[in-house]
C-alpha cells in the first residue's frame, strides 16, 4: 500500500507439515522523501522470493 508520504509492505507466509503449521509475518512502514512519485511505482519479485520496489524521485 503506498501514498503520497508512506510505503507500506505487509507479507504472510504459512508453511504446514505433518506435525502442524507455521506463520510468518512481515510489516514495514517507510516514510516517502519529498518529490517521491508512487503513481509511477514500479515493483518486481523474483524467483528466490525477493521483492523490489521502485519509486521515482
Amino acid at each position: 500500500q503506498v501514498n503520497d508520504t508512506m510505503l507500506k509492505v505487509t507479507a504472510v507466509k504459512q508453511e504446514r507439515d505433518g506435525r502442524g503449521s507455521t506463520q510468518r509475518e512481515f510489516r514495514r512502514e517507510i516514510g516517502l522523501p519529498d518529490g517521491a512519485d508512487p503513481k509511477n511505482l514500479t515493483n518486481t519479485l523474483d524467483n528466490d522470493g525477493i521483492l523490489t520496489i521502485n519509486i521515482p524521485v
